[in-house]
């Protein structure tokens, strides 16, 4: 036991004395620095350069081609804004107006919408919103055009074709 003391006090004396040494060593300062390997001077590769060419429309073409700005609707979950011309008017079996549209251009749908096709005829109920808005009636007469935001009635059920669908009617949009 007395041996193995011993020993290990000497590795450890060793140990001790080596990273003294290590520790204390400084660099000669007469000996040349090398060049730190991440300097300015290490040449960096060479990177392709691109170019921009010019444009090539014309500017009597540039107006025709432009894309037409966004509708800027924000339309609620379930809605469609519309454009439509009025087939009919008529009354459904509660006493409750009701517009048969034929839908000529689908300008935003609202999340979670089913989409409506072109050329679509679709049944609206307008009773609710009229009873708020009466001066709007007059817009509602068939041949007219109108733009409109229309909601889904209820959700769409399984067997339930877009023919049948029931929309209402949110809101009249200005021409």
């Amino acid at each position: 036991m007395n041996k193995l003391k011993i020993l290990l006090t000497i590795l450890v004396v060793l140990l001790l004395g080596l990273g003294w040494y290590l520790l204390s060593e400084k660099p000669a300062q007469d000996s040349p620095q090398s060049e730190p390997v991440y300097s300015d001077s290490v040449p960096e590769a060479e990177r392709p350069v691109f170019t921009a060419q010019e444009d090539t429309i014309e500017e009597d073409t540039a107006e025709e081609e432009a894309t037409p700005p966004p509708a800027g609707e924000d339309l609620a979950p379930g809605t469609a804004l519309v454009k439509a011309v009025v087939i009919s008017d008529d009354f459904d079996s509660k006493g409750n107006m009701k517009l048969t549209v034929k839908a000529e251009e689908i300008l935003g749908y609202g999340s979670a919408t089913s989409p409506i096709g072109a050329q679509q005829e679709l049944t609206i109920s307008v009773g609710r919103y009229l009873k708020n808005n009466p001066e709007d009636k007059a817009l509602m007469q068939k041949g007219k055009t109108i733009r409109m935001v229309i909601s889904s009635e209820e959700g769409m059920s399984l067997g339930e074709s877009q023919d049948s669908k029931r929309w209402s009617l949110v809101e009249v949009k200005s021409q």
